[in-house]
């Protein structure tokens, strides 16, 4: 799922105000934010998602990646720029070995992670890591304006220095430029509808005791949630189809 339709989707859940007004184009072209109603309630809602999405990580329920790299440095050390994602945690380092793979041993630091062992500089060299989860703002999701004509009636969107009269092609458009939750992190598909869940009953003014018996039943639906944990496992490794 994007991140701009679970925002839409928790935000929606959390006010229902019963209205047609809030609409996911209308949370997409900003319109939804001059309204008072969703002016505070959708940023809420985006900030109940990273609280959210954080846990999971926590939780170790979002999947670990596996990416490959040629590392030639005298000090064998792989800087996370040239990761996909920046990455929150090393799960194992290795090299094929003959018919195998040999874990190699590795230092994490601020800003790189280090090989401390010998290894085949001529070979790709595979990090299966965690990503870092984004804190995610109002910024990251995708906006548009509204263009008018002379007589000052509306003419179409603009995005990205393109116009759209059709909601669909514009739509489309943000959605290309949206944050996708399930390929970049690998949320679950379980996890979306908690979320939703989550972000309801944590805008509707719990008191105390309410808010820490949801936080009790939510962590407790997310760790029946199938676990991705990767081992370092051959049969695992090939599955990820970087070593094909």
């Amino acid at each position: 799922m994007k991140l701009s339709k679970l925002l839409y989707e928790c935000a929606k859940a959390a006010t229902n105000y019963g209205d047609q007004s809030f609409t996911y184009l209308s949370l997409m072209t900003g319109e939804a934010l001059n309204d008072e109603n969703y002016a505070n309630a959708v940023p809420t809602a985006l900030t109940n998602i990273n609280g959210f999405l954080q846990r999971l990580s926590q939780l170790r329920k979002l999947p670990a990646k596996i990416e490959a790299f040629d590392v030639s440095d005298d000090d064998a050390s792989i800087p996370y720029e040239r990761f996909s994602e920046k990455p929150r945690s090393i799960v194992a380092i290795f090299q094929r070995f003959g018919k195998s793979y040999r874990n190699l041993e590795w230092r994490k630091s601020n800003h790189d992670v280090r090989i401390l062992e010998a290894f085949d500089r001529s070979k790709k060299v595979y990090v299966q890591y965690r990503p870092e989860v984004p804190y995610f703002t109002m910024s990251d999701i995708p906006s548009c304006e509204a263009v008018y004509d002379e007589a000052g009636d509306f003419k179409a969107y603009s995005f990205k220095g393109a116009e759209y009269a059709n909601e669909d092609g514009l739509l489309e458009a943000m959605g290309e430029c949206d944050f996708d939750l399930e390929k970049r992190l690998g949320v679950p598909n379980e996890a979306y509808p908690l979320c939703i869940e989550w972000c309801k009953a944590k805008m509707n003014d719990l008191d105390a005791g309410a808010s820490q018996a949801l936080e009790v039943k939510t962590e407790s639906r997310i760790l029946d949630i199938e676990n991705d944990e990767n081992l370092f496992l051959q049969t695992e490794i090939e599955a990820c189809g970087v070593l094909r």
